[in-house]
């Protein structure tokens, strides 16, 4: 193998590693609309499941019947029709997830309470319902028992009528229910395209999220609903990509969006566990953009300067701010992101960030030094100045040797 893809491989199997090993004995309810039956990649999305279950993950899968919308009518013909795609569908999903010859059972049966939702604006929806009940414990048995299950959106009403749910509904209310750790919808989103929706939401962030689309507003709220319910993440994947789930679920900047209770995309102050990371930073990324040289004494003497980007726990940028108050400045050092993550506008994120902490403070300067990163500074509104415009403490440590710049900009 050449050595180059075999050190890349080694890269990505490391990674997945992390993810693997925290995901064994996780509970993970997917949501599959009704034409992803008929997509190319339908079997190789079923083989994709199977992986998850042959780590460990308990798996529960929620498919659509209905191709129309949830909020249309149903009538009784419609309704036979529906328990026929049942059937159909069913029968599709189970024997494309045997295909292997991997000991695994496939579970479905009936887990849901119907209630009608009867005239809504004047219309009758007839057939339509919404989940009066879920049967959790049944669920979390056929889950400790090792097999898959596979539930659709039809229900039985406590008359003995059957009706039909909103699928996405019916995923969310058993996430819910089994509290399960992630819920992950598929869908034909484009994550380059879709409505400039953030890869990374939190909750609150998704709840004032806007968006023309139908589709993604409910798919947004199914997902609000149950990172609230239960504090923790939901995920859009877009189906037509091959081995979405195993790329968003054991990789660290996934390919789809995610809706998560807490920060998964954030910036915060670093601490002496961070020492580690930062100087690994500064080390390896700052080489190439001819930083002052710190060791990790260094780091730890200031520690309470630096500000740290993470995602999933993995800090990718850092920079120290030293804020002065009573001199009316604060100045910047030590700006570095991983090269995994450059060109992303996450060091525009820190500096913007130290920026707004400046402006709280009413501190009216901000000073940086800069011997590679000049044009980069002044597109962001740095001048260049003398050293004599540099505070007094800082011109004493200015190092003539390196020649940097000086830079400031007025908040």
């Amino acid at each position: 193998m050449n050595k180059e893809i075999f050190d890349n491989s080694s890269h990505i199997l490391r990674e997945a590693l992390t993810y693997i090993g925290a995901d064994i004995g996780k509970v993970i309810v997917i949501h599959l609309p009704y034409y992803i039956f008929k997509d190319e990649n339908f079997n190789i999305i079923c083989q994709d499941i199977v992986t998850l279950f042959s780590i460990g993950v308990k798996i529960v899968l929620v498919f659509n019947v209905d191709k129309n919308s949830a909020d249309l009518p149903i009538d009784e013909k419609q309704i036979k029709k529906l328990l026929k795609n049942s059937g159909i569908l069913k029968h599709q999903l189970q024997q494309s997830l045997t295909k292997n010859k991997q000991n695994k059972r496939i579970i479905s049966g009936n887990f849901l309470l119907a209630k009608s939702v009867g005239i809504i604006d004047g219309v009758d929806l007839i057939n339509r319902a919404k989940i009066r009940g879920v049967a959790s414990d049944d669920i979390k048995e056929q889950l400790q028992n090792n097999n898959i299950l596979i539930v659709d959106n039809l229900a039985i009403t406590s008359s003995g009528s059957i009706k039909a749910i909103s699928s996405l509904s019916v995923a969310s209310k058993i996430a819910q229910g089994i509290v399960a750790d992630k819920l992950i919808f598929l869908t034909d989103l484009k994550r380059n395209t879709a409505y400039n929706l953030p890869i990374n939401l939190t909750t609150n962030e998704a709840k004032n999220f806007k968006t023309d689309d139908k589709d993604l507003t409910k798919i947004i709220k199914h997902s609000i609903d149950f990172t609230h319910h239960n504090l923790s993440r939901a995920h859009i994947l877009n189906y037509h990509y091959k081995n979405s789930l195993l790329r968003e679920l054991f990789t660290r900047d996934g390919c789809g969006f995610l809706i998560s209770s807490d920060k998964y995309d954030y910036i915060r102050e670093a601490t002496t566990v961070d020492i580690n990371d930062i100087h690994k930073l500064l080390k390896n990324e700052g080489a190439g953009q001819k930083l002052l040289k710190k060791d990790k004494k260094d780091i730890l003497q200031k520690i309470s300067t630096f500000w740290v980007m993470e995602i999933d726990g993995f800090v990718t940028s850092c920079l120290s701010c030293e804020f002065d108050d009573k001199n009316n400045y604060v100045f910047v050092s030590s700006m570095v992101t991983h090269s995994a993550y450059q060109n992303q506008g996450r060091a525009c994120k820190l500096l913007k960030y130290v920026e707004k902490k400046a402006t709280d403070k009413n501190i009216k300067k901000i000073f940086t030094q800069s011997t590679r990163s000049i044009d980069w500074f002044q597109q962001r509104a740095y001048m260049i100045v003398p050293i004599s415009n540099l505070p007094t403490d800082k011109q004493q440590m200015y190092d003539t040797q390196r020649n940097s710049k000086i830079l400031m900009k007025m908040l």
